[in-house]
């Protein structure tokens, strides 16, 4: 068998193997709903920001006026955005591994996926500065809540535990009880910190954690609410503070514009370098009701 054909054997193994491979602490994937709404030729996804206008009432009788209930839509245009990299296998590699019949290693194939969903995993959360993208925890129109009272440090239980809670209420209260808010996002630092501590106040013994009791009161007042950390999220909060995100999961409100996952390019041989390039294409996160999300900024210390 030629080496190249040999290669391409091989690679078709290696990226079936790879692909199946879940990228720990990589975690926009999990907490995001992704869709392909763009063509994979488009250059920008002309896109809405949507807020209701109006509200239904009950009558006495039919009349001839007719309230209308009708949706304010300011148009956005978010741009998609090329992904470029590769790997290569050198021509004493193949014909080592073809020699002994043994398999190419498959590192290098998966440090490129990795490194593309580390992309995905940043680009979700805050977007990338230098061409002007911006994430989930970096949108201009997303109210700020700054009210926890205190430092983070000098914060009492309590303090944290409503603040981290009151994201999620500020939600529920500020769509006028229409959205849901289904997941928080707390700074790793934040999050290991409540995890550790023990909740205290007064009159109330309790052998919880502070994390524990933001937990069940979450789930108390919205059912089901998932609480994950991000490293992405420190010191994004306005002047360089902490930010945590909460926000209802849903596409109605929120979505990664993923246009092409990545994808591998026909091989180029190079002398005795087999290269093969891979290409992908995304949009970031689109927010399409601003009112689903709350940012809260604190001060750690």
């Amino acid at each position: 068998m030629s080496q190249t054909a040999f290669f391409e054997e091989e690679l078709t193994k290696i990226i079936s193997e790879v692909e199946r491979v879940e990228y720990g602490n990589k975690i926009a994937r999990s907490i995001l709903p992704f869709d392909a709404k763009a063509s994979r030729g488009s250059q920008a996804l002309k896109q809405y920001v949507l807020d209701r206008v109006g509200y239904m009432r009950l009558k006495e009788k039919v009349s001839d006026k007719v309230e209308l209930v009708d949706i304010s839509k300011s148009a956005v245009y978010l741009p998609l955005f090329i992904s470029e990299s590769g790997f290569q296998y050198d021509i004493d590699e193949i014909a080592a591994a073809q020699e002994a019949n043994t398999s190419l290693d498959s590192e290098k194939v998966s440090s490129v996926l990795e490194t593309y969903e580390e992309l995905i995993n940043k680009t979700a959360f805050v977007g990338q500065a230098d061409i002007g993208l911006t994430g989930l925890a970096n949108n201009a129109n997303v109210d700020i809540n700054t009210d926890l009272g205190a430092t983070f440090a000098t914060a009492t239980s309590e303090q944290r535990v409503a603040f981290f809670t009151g994201l999620c209420n500020d939600i529920y209260t500020g769509s006028k009880n229409t959205v849901r808010p289904n997941t928080l996002v707390i700074p790793s630092d934040e999050y290991v910190a409540m995890g550790a501590k023990t909740y205290a106040n007064s009159g109330v013994v309790t052998e919880k954690s502070e994390l524990d009791m933001l937990q069940l009161r979450l789930n108390g007042m919205y059912q089901n609410v998932t609480i994950v950390s991000s490293l992405e999220l420190e010191g994004q909060g306005a002047a360089g503070v902490q930010r945590a995100v909460a926000y209802d999961n849903n596409p109605r409100v929120l979505y990664f514009e993923e246009t092409l996952p990545i994808e591998y390019q026909p091989i180029q041989r190079d002398n005795n370098i087999f290269k093969v390039p891979t290409f992908a294409k995304v949009g970031g996160v689109f927010i399409r009701r601003p009112y689903g999300i709350q940012y809260g900024d604190y001060t750690k210390a």
